[in-house]
C-alpha cells in the first residue's frame, strides 16, 4: 500500500495535505508509519 492510496481512500485530493494532517495527529509523516510497520 502507497502513502497517496491511503490519502484517497480518506477523502484527501492532495497527498501534501494528508501527510500535513497525518503529522499534526501521529507527529510523523505516514511514510515513517509505513516504513516502521513494513519492518525496515
Amino acid at each position: 500500500m502507497q502513502v497517496s492510496d491511503v490519502a484517497m481512500r480518506w477523502g484527501f485530493s492532495r497527498q501534501s495535505r494528508f501527510a500535513q494532517q497525518y503529522r499534526e495527529q501521529f507527529g510523523e509523516l505516514p511514510r515513517e508509519t509505513l516504513h516502521a510497520s513494513a519492518g525496515g
